[in-house]
Order: C-alpha cells, then sequence, then structure tokens
C-alpha cells in the first residue's frame, strides 16, 4: 500500500489479530530458537496493536492494552521450552484470542459506528507512520 492510500485503522487492526493468532500457534507448536524469534516477534506487534487501540480508545485504551506486551517480555524472561512457559503462555493465549473475538464482534463494529471514515483513515495512518518508525524506516 502506497503512503498515500487510506490505512482503515480497524481493517489494520483486524489484520494484526490474525497474525497474532498465527504467532501463537507458531509459539505453542515450535521449540527452541523458532519458538524464541515467534514469541520476538509477537511482543514487537502486541506493542505495535496496542499503540492501535489506544488510537481508537482513547487514552484508557492504550493503559489496558499493555497487559500484553507486560506478559510477553515475562514470558520472555522464562525458559521457552520449560514447564512454566507452557502453561503461563496457554493462559495468555486463551486471554488474547477471547479478548480479539470480542473486539472483531462488538468493538470495531461500534468503532465503525462511531468514527467516520476519514477519522478511521486518520487513524490508521497514524498507525502505520508508528509501524515505520518502530522499524526504523
Amino acid at each position: 500500500m502506497t503512503a498515500s492510500s487510506p490505512i482503515d485503522i480497524l481493517d489494520t487492526l483486524a489484520e494484526q489479530h490474525e497474525r497474532i493468532r498465527e504467532l501463537l500457534t507458531a509459539v505453542e507448536t515450535a521449540g527452541g530458537p523458532a519458538r524464541r524469534e515467534a514469541l520476538d516477534e509477537l511482543g514487537e506487534l502486541l506493542a505495535l496493536h496496542e499503540t492501535g487501540e489506544g488510537y481508537l480508545n482513547g487514552p484508557d485504551g492504550g493503559r489496558a492494552g499493555t497487559r500484553g506486551t507486560r506478559l510477553t517480555a515475562e514470558l520472555s524472561a522464562l525458559d521457552a521450552d520449560g514447564p512454566d512457559f507452557a502453561a503461563r503462555f496457554a493462559r495468555f493465549a486463551a486471554e488474547f484470542r477471547a479478548h480479539a473475538e470480542r473486539e472483531e464482534r462488538e468493538v470495531f463494529p461500534a468503532a465503525r459506528a462511531a468514527h467516520s471514515p476519514d477519522e478511521l483513515h486518520e487513524m490508521g495512518n497514524r498507525l502505520l507512520k508508528a509501524e515505520r518508525a518502530a522499524l526504523g524506516g
């Protein structure tokens, strides 16, 4: 997508949900370095996703969203192949999946009704800029 193309924040957040679900599965099924790589990517994507939720939900939404970033940091400190990791990650993954389903079913339709397309595009473009900044570009 070009920089001048409108980026709808709700579409972007839904796409991120799908990628996060893929990464959750990768962490659940992989081992060793592949699990660690998936977990690292998951942490980076969750931080970006929570930024987008903050744009959409205002200041309170951003604070509520930091839980995922904090939990991935805690999980990263554990032995990714140890028993404590598997149990804690399973709880985290279930919580995220429920969160994403609720957002897609309830929050996103309400946000689409509450915001104009221009507002959704402006927030989406802010998120794209944040993503570029996070990637160093």
